[in-house]
């Protein structure tokens, strides 16, 4: 199908906001894993895993979310269905949100527990 000059424009910024959205999307979930960064190559596939876990969560998410709107008018009791479905997503996507910064804070509170055992063989020797 061959679409003229004019549609091409009209269509072009969308398509570039589509792929900068993407990128600012990858940004941000790259931030979130910077933040949970140990240096530790043995959290890596782990830190991977959970993200993977995250993003099927949200998709799950607004999956349940489109079902429970088309539900509404039709059967209200598959549209709360749906509507208890993403709410249990969404905390699951927040859940998991929340494992992936689990490592750098064993890995903090491990070595606060280290320095303090170190006072306290300091104090008592």
């Amino acid at each position: 199908m061959t679409i003229s000059l004019d549609e091409f424009r009209r269509r072009a910024p969308q398509d570039r906001s589509a792929d900068r959205l993407t990128q600012v999307r990858h940004l941000e979930q790259e931030a979130v894993r910077a933040q949970a960064l140990t240096g530790s190559e043995s959290w890596d596939w782990f830190l991977r895993y959970v993200e993977a876990q995250i993003k099927a969560a949200e998709g799950l998410s607004e999956h349940h979310k489109g079902k429970a709107a088309e539900m509404v008018l039709i059967d209200e009791a598959k549209a709360r269905h749906h509507a208890v479905l993403c709410t249990a997503a969404q905390v699951r996507a927040q859940t998991l949100r929340d494992v992936l910064m689990m490592p750098k804070w064993l890995i903090e509170q491990g070595e606060h527990g280290k320095r303090l055992v170190e006072g306290i063989e300091s104090d008592v020797a």
